[in-house]
């Protein structure tokens, strides 16, 4: 969620949601999709505000357990946040470099 939430994902919690549980029978939640978000142009992607719920959202987010555990995954500490901020940056441009030489032989 918190990704659907951060890229402000238009699709979230409707069509582009994959539920699963595992063995165990922990809930999973896998986004996809990621075409209308990150301000996309024809739908309203201010900055501010969440993304719609659908109504497992809203069970979910009644949780203070899940309150809690969300609040906790976004609010990492800052070190670890600008040590993977700063390998994502430097993975991109390898990544797209890479792509550029070899997308022919895609």
């Amino acid at each position: 969620m918190i990704l659907e939430e951060l890229f402000k994902n238009n699709d979230a919690y409707y069509l582009s949601v994959h539920l699963w549980s595992d063995a165990g029978g922990k809930l999973r939640f896998a986004p996809w999709d990621f075409d209308l978000t990150l301000g996309y142009p024809y739908y309203d992607c201010g900055a501010t505000g969440f993304v719609g719920r659908a109504a497992f959202v809203d069970a979910l987010a009644a949780s203070p357990t899940f309150r809690q555990r969300l609040v906790a995954n976004w609010l990492c500490p800052a070190s670890s946040w600008e040590e993977e901020h700063s390998r994502v940056l430097a993975w991109f441009p390898e990544r797209t470099a890479w792509l550029g030489t070899h997308v022919g032989s895609f």
